[in-house]
């Protein structure tokens, strides 16, 4: 294990106990068989150690729900069971995931960065299980983006049970009772083969008409799917909405050093500020614009982060110096020229 990695191990473990607000810098490197110098070396700050080792600990307990998640198309009851019965039984194991994102949650509200990147790795893992569970859902229910909303409702189910459990494990519902509450919920929603509302046409206005070329679109999902891009923006490629690989952001914030809107980096753990990403535009989310791929644009995760600061009259401060470190990077990379 490297250096870097005990100290996230450390931290993780801090998480679960003593908790975020009593971590101290000392108790995480004494965990890690460190010194107090290490963590700067490594992480710059406590709290960007703390940021890492939340989102690191979500991605953990993430990847075993999603384990947990696959789709039987000709049974999807059946494997609803086999689903979270496997989810059941794994949480004893990742207990300590879970108390480290439930502590980084209660953290979130008044930590902007934190909850920016704890909203992506949510949006990470929402992709991937729309993935297990696209093939089971209906034509009707795809067109209408229900896979990606059962998603959002399967990690919302999965979420509240894994807290209830850590609360009242005595109490903890068993797979019988959690499918029959969601029976009585399934019987109590509305039919989605009722004749249309009269409110349909305002639905559809909050999906942009957008000019589709599906021949420059597969070839920018290509490149997307290189990079490591969520699903949605690659299908939006696919089918034509996105056609070429550049931040479409109301400004783009990239340095032309760097290489300015037509500059990405692959997705990894420790999202990059110049990653992939997306909001819903040319609707955005805030307004009421779908999460669908013809109401998608390819942004920058930084670009991103700071409309959406801008709109609300937040500061990003912050986010403008480290626009100026990446072209100061940048100058001086091209200028010392190939090794």
């Amino acid at each position: 294990m490297t250096p870097r990695e005990r100290l996230l191990e450390a931290a993780i473990s801090c998480l679960q106990d003593p908790g975020w607000a009593k971590t101290t810098t000392r108790e995480i490197v004494a965990r890690a068989d460190m010194h107090v110098p290490s963590v700067n070396y490594y992480f710059g700050t406590k709290d960007t150690l703390l940021h890492d080792a939340a989102v690191e600990a979500l991605r953990r307990w993430g990847a075993t729900t999603m384990d947990a998640v696959e789709a039987t198309p000709s049974d999807p009851a059946a494997e609803l069971r086999r689903s979270l019965e496997r989810f059941l039984e794994t949480l004893a194991q990742d207990r300590r995931y879970v108390v480290a994102a439930v502590e980084a949650f209660a953290q979130a509200e008044r930590d902007a960065e934190l909850r920016a990147r704890l909203a992506e790795a949510y949006g990470a893992f929402r992709a991937v299980v729309v993935e297990r569970i696209s093939p089971g859902a209906t034509p009707e229910a795809a067109r209408a983006g229900g896979a990606e909303a059962l998603a959002s409702v399967l990690i919302a189910l999965f979420d509240g049970l894994a807290i209830q459990r850590l609360l009242a494990p005595d109490d903890a519902l068993g797979t019988d009772q959690i499918l029959s509450a969601l029976a009585i919920l399934a019987a109590a929603a509305p039919n989605n083969d009722a004749t249309p509302s009269a409110d349909a046409d305002d639905d559809r206005s909050l999906t942009p008409q957008v000019q589709r070329d599906p021949e420059r679109g597969r070839a920018a999902a290509a490149k997307l799917k290189a990079l490591g891009a969520k699903a949605i923006l690659i299908k939006a490629a696919e089918q034509g909405y996105i056609t070429q690989l550049a931040c479409k952001m109301p400004e783009c914030f990239c340095p032309e050093e760097l290489g300015g809107a037509c500059y990405f980096d692959a997705v990894t753990a420790e999202l990059s500020d110049w990653m992939p990403t997306h909001e819903h535009f040319p609707i955005s989310k805030r307004d009421g614009g779908r999460d669908v791929v013809g109401n998608a644009i390819l942004a920058h995760r930084l670009c991103n982060r700071i409309d959406y600061s801008i709109s609300v009259s937040r500061s990003y401060e912050r986010d403008l110096k480290r626009i100026k470190k990446a072209r100061e990077d940048a100058i001086r990379g091209n200028n010392e020229g190939p090794d």
